[in-house]
C-alpha cells in the first residue's frame, strides 16, 4: 500500500484484547480523516471499526467476511477454541452489524450462507465477491509441469498458517506411504503458526524429518509453485483459499479437500483431485493417483 502511494496509519496495538483502546484511537482518526466509507476485514477489526464508525458520525461500513467462523467445522481438531467465547463474539458481531447498518461482502457463497445463519440475516443481504488472483499469460506459456519418475526428485508444496484448520498434520502422515513409492520425495511447508512444534514432532515420530522442509514465511510463493510437481491443500475448512487459486492460475496440479468452498470453484478430476478432509489415507491415495498418471496431471 505504501509503495502505491497510499497513506497508511496504524493503531499501534499489541493484542486484539486492546479493543477499547482501538475504538478510541480509530474514532479519533475517523473524525480527522472524514472517510466516505469504513471498510473492515476479520472479526476484531469488524467489531472495532463498526463501533468507532457509529461513535464518530456513522460513515457507511462495509465488512468483508473471509471465513465461516461460526460453523461447527471450525472446532475440528482445534483444542484452543472455546464455544462460549465464540458465542460471545457472535453476539457482538450481530449487535455491531445492526448498529452500524453494515454492508456485508463474502468471499464465497459458502461464507455468505454461514454468515447469514450465524447472524440471523437474509442471505440476499450479503454480496458475494469471490476471492481471486491474477497471473500473467506470458508466464503460463513458459510453465511446463515437471515430469515425475519413481527414481527422480518429487516436490510437494503446501502453503498456509501452521494451524489445525489447515490440516498439515494429515499431510505429514501421508509421507511414509508416499516415500515408499517415491524415495526422493520432499514436502515444502510454507508458513508459521502454533502447530509448528507439533508438526516437527510428528515428522520425527514417523521417521520422515529429512523429507520435510519448513520454509517459514516466504515472499516467493509463485516461484515455489512453479518448481512444484504438486500443490496440496489439506484444509479442514476455508472461506476460499487464495493460495489454491494461485496454484490453479499457475497451472500446478492440485490435490485438495472437498470442503464446500473448494466445490464452488473446481470439479473433481477436472480442475483438481478432491479428497475427504481429516483422512490421511485418502489424501495419500489422491496424491499418488496424480503423480502416477501423467495424463491426469497434465489435464489438471
Amino acid at each position: 500500500l505504501k509503495g502505491a502511494g497510499i497513506p497508511v496509519e496504524t493503531l499501534r496495538l499489541r493484542s486484539p484484547r486492546q479493543m477499547v483502546r482501538a475504538v478510541h484511537r480509530l474514532r479519533r482518526y475517523i473524525r480527522v480523516a472524514s472517510p466516505d466509507v469504513v471498510h473492515t476485514r476479520l472479526l476484531p477489526a469488524d467489531l472495532v471499526g463498526r463501533v468507532a464508525a457509529v461513535l464518530s458520525g456513522r460513515p457507511p461500513v462495509v465488512s468483508s467476511i473471509e471465513a465461516p467462523v461460526y460453523d461447527a467445522a471450525t472446532f475440528t481438531d482445534d483444542r484452543s477454541r472455546r464455544r462460549w467465547k465464540l458465542e460471545a463474539l457472535r453476539a457482538m458481531d450481530r449487535l455491531t452489524g445492526r448498529l452500524a447498518s453494515v454492508t456485508y461482502v463474502a468471499c464465497s457463497s459458502t461464507v455468505a450462507q454461514s454468515t447469514a445463519r450465524a447472524l440471523a440475516i437474509a442471505e440476499a443481504e450479503i454480496q458475494v465477491i469471490h476471492n481471486s488472483t491474477t497471473v500473467s499469460e506470458s508466464s503460463l506459456d513458459r510453465w511446463m509441469s515437471p515430469s515425475v519418475e519413481p527414481s527422480g526428485e518429487v516436490r510437494l508444496l503446501t502453503v498456509g498458517r501452521l494451524a489445525a484448520q489447515k490440516g498439515q498434520l494429515y499431510l505429514v502422515r501421508t509421507l511414509p506411504r508416499l516415500v515408499e513409492r517415491y524415495p526422493r520425495l520432499h514436502l515444502d511447508v510454507v508458513g508459521t503458526g502454533p502447530l509448528h512444534a507439533e508438526l516437527r514432532r510428528e515428522t520425527v515420530r514417523l521417521g520422515v524429518e529429512d523429507r520435510v522442509r519448513f520454509l517459514g514465511t516466504r515472499d516467493d510463493v509463485r516461484s515455489l509453485l512453479r518448481r512444484a510437481h504438486l500443490f496440496v491443500l489439506p484444509s479442514l475448512w476455508e472461506g476460499l483459499s487464495i493460495v489454491a487459486l494461485e496454484a490453479l492460475a499457475t497451472g500446478v496440479p492440485l490435490v485438495a479437500t472437498n470442503i464446500p468452498s473448494m466445490q464452488e470453484i473446481v470439479l473433481d478430476g477436472v480442475h483438481a483431485v478432491l479428497v475427504p478432509p481429516r483422512d490421511a489415507d485418502a489424501l495419500a491415495h489422491g496424491i499418488l493417483r496424480v503423480l502416477a498418471d501423467p495424463n491426469l496431471r497434465d489435464g489438471l
